[in-house]
C-alpha cells in the first residue's frame, strides 16, 4: 500500500484545516492493498452494503442519506435520485464495474491519447508518422498491464473510501445494526485474505500491513502497560489511530511522545525526567550507547513543525517515530534490568 507520503504534493495539501479533522480513505491510501481477493471481497461488502440499506436502516430521507455519501465521498459514489440506493452500492461495488472502470481510465492515459492522436493523422500523412506510430505503439502495449494494474488499485481505494464515509454516515444514526454490519465487513475481509480492519469510534478502516510490528512489540507492549498503565496504553493507541484517521502528524508524534514521558516519569518516580542525556545516565546507566543516542535523536523529533518550524516527518517516517515510542516504552517495562533508579551518573 501506497501512502499519500508518496505525493508530496497531496501531503501537503491535506494539512489544510479546511478538511475539519477528516481526510477519506482514499486521499490517506490513494491505492488499495495488493494482496488479497478483492473480488470475492468487493462481492460481499456489495450485497452486505444492500441488505443493510434494505432491511436494517430506518432512513428518514433515503435520497438525502445518498446525497450525503456522494458529498462525503468527494463524489466518488454518485447518487442516482428516484434509483434504490442499496442497488446503487451493489454495483458501484461489483467487481466487474471496478476492472471495466480501470480500463476506461487506462484508455485515457497520455501513452493511449498519443497512440490514437497518430493514428488518426497516419493517412493524411503520407507515412510521415510510420515510425512514431510504432514507437507509440510498442510504448502503449508495453506499459499497459502496469497502468491497468494501477488505475485498478486507485478505484479499488476510492472503494474502500466510500465504505469508510458509509460506516461514518451509519455511525452518525446511532443505529445498533452497525456492530453487526462491521462484524459482517471484518469476516469477509479475513475471508478473502485482505489486510484491512475497522476500528475505533467513529469507524475508520485502517490497514493491516505490520503483523510482525504488531505481534513483536506492540501487542507485548500494550499488555505490559494495561497491567500497571492503562492511561498510556490508551494514549498509544489513539496515536495509531490519529495517524490513520489524517491528523496532524506533528500533534500525533508529539502526543506519544509526551506518554513516553510520562511512563518514564512513572518508572523513574522522578516527575521531571526528560530523555536528556543527564536523565538518561541517572536512571539508566546500562543502557546502551546506541540505545542512549536514539533515545537523544528520538526526543529531537518532538519540536518539528509543531514549535521550531522544521518540516514535520511524512507519514512513513511518523510510523516508524512511533515504531521506536513503543519500543523505548518496552524498554521502560523492562527497567529494572537496565538499572532504573540507579542514582549514579
Amino acid at each position: 500500500m501506497q501512502p499519500l507520503e508518496s505525493n508530496p504534493a497531496l501531503r501537503d495539501a491535506l494539512k489544510d484545516k479546511r478538511w475539519g479533522g477528516y481526510v477519506p480513505w482514499f486521499l490517506r491510501y490513494p491505492q488499495a492493498p495488493g494482496e488479497g481477493d478483492f473480488d470475492k471481497y468487493f462481492r460481499r461488502v456489495g450485497q452486505r452494503v444492500e441488505q443493510l440499506l434494505n432491511f436494517e436502516l430506518t432512513l428518514v430521507n433515503v435520497e438525502h442519506f445518498g446525497a450525503r455519501l456522494e458529498a462525503e465521498s468527494l463524489q466518488r459514489f454518485e447518487h442516482r435520485a428516484g434509483y434504490a440506493l442499496g442497488a446503487q452500492l451493489r454495483t458501484f461495488f461489483d467487481p466487474q464495474r471496478i476492472r471495466d472502470g480501470a480500463l476506461a481510465r487506462c484508455q485515457e492515459d497520455p501513452e493511449e491519447r498519443r497512440l490514437k492522436s497518430l493514428r488518426a493523422h497516419e493517412d493524411s500523412s503520407s507515412g510521415f508518422y510510420s515510425e512514431d506510430l510504432q514507437r507509440a505503439q510498442e510504448q502503449a502495449e508495453h506499459t499497459q498491464s502496469v497502468r491497468l494494474a494501477n488505475h485498478w488499485r486507485e478505484l479499488a481505494a476510492e472503494r474502500v473510501g466510500v465504505l469508510e464515509v458509509l460506516l461514518r454516515e451509519v455511525h452518525e444514526l446511532a443505529t445498533t445494526a452497525l456492530a453487526k454490519f462491521i462484524q459482517d465487513l471484518r469476516r469477509s475481509g479475513a475471508e478473502a485474505g485482505i489486510s484491512l480492519d475497522i476500528r475505533g469510534d467513529p469507524p475508520s478502516i485502517i490497514p493491516m500491513n505490520e503483523p510482525l510490528l504488531q505481534s513483536a512489540v506492540v501487542d507485548l507492549l500494550l499488555g505490559r502497560l494495561q497491567a500497571r498503565w492503562p492511561q498510556r496504553a490508551q494514549e498509544l493507541i489513539d496515536a495509531y489511530h490519529d495517524l490513520l484517521a489524517g491528523r496532524r502528524l506533528d500533534e500525533v508524534f508529539s502526543n506519544a511522545y509526551k506518554s513516553l514521558e510520562e511512563l518514564a516519569r512513572s518508572v523513574t518516580g522522578d516527575t521531571k525526567f526528560e530523555f536528556g542525556d543527564k536523565h538518561l545516565r541517572r536512571y539508566f546507566p546500562q543502557l546502551h550507547p546506541t540505545i542512549h543516542q536514539t533515545c537523544l535523536q528520538l526526543r529531537a523529533h518532538r519540536g518539528d513543525a509543531a514549535a521550531h518550524g522544521r518540516k514535520a516527518p511524512s507519514v512513513t517516517e511518523t510510523r516508524y517515530l512511533l515504531f521506536q515510542v513503543c519500543n523505548m516504552a518496552l524498554l521502560l517495562t523492562e527497567s529494572s534490568s537496565l538499572g532504573a533508579g540507579d542514582s549514579s551518573i
